[in-house]
């Protein structure tokens, strides 16, 4: 099995950040690495397409421990949605800079690593966060979700077939 491509999670971003949270203007921080640099010009490109307007980007290495420079373009921007994606060590340690320097008025979007880092944050660190919206993985549990994969089930043997 071959996970799907990281350009998917930059389309549902995009989404969040224009349907969910209805902003139109956002600011951008990734990692240097190939996963935060596709990643996010998969999210940005989709953004163009909505004409939604990028205020200022940033991007940081891989285990950087001064965010300070980073977390200044941000904050001097106005922005008040950032979109992060990067891994999950380092989305923490961006978060919780971000906070320390005075961005408490901030909502994050993130891709999946940064739903991992938000889910392993104390209660303390979630309840500092304005806002957060992000990306998992597609699956569940609960009555809901096993109804949901039965009529998917059902779906697939009844309409589509063999062709699925």
């Amino acid at each position: 099995r071959t996970p799907p491509s990281d350009a998917f999670q930059g389309i549902a971003l995009a989404d969040l950040v224009e349907k969910l949270l209805g902003a139109t203007r956002f600011a951008t921080a990734s990692s240097d690495d190939s996963y935060g640099r596709f990643g996010i010009l998969a999210f940005r490109t989709e953004a163009a397409k909505r004409n939604l307007r990028m205020l200022t980007s940033t991007e940081f290495s891989n285990g950087q421990t001064d965010l300070s420079a980073n977390v200044a373009t941000l904050l001097q921007s106005g922005a008040l949605v950032v979109v992060l994606f990067c891994q999950t060590l380092d989305a923490a340690r961006f978060i919780n800079a971000t906070h320390q320097a005075g961005g408490e008025n901030i909502t994050f979007v993130g891709s999946e690593a940064v739903t991992n880092a938000v889910s392993s944050m104390s209660s303390d660190q979630v309840a500092r966060l304005r806002g957060f919206a992000g990306l998992t993985l597609a699956a569940g549990t609960g009555n809901e979700y096993v109804s949901f994969k039965a009529r998917l089930a059902a779906f697939h043997n009844t309409v589509m077939g063999d062709g699925w």
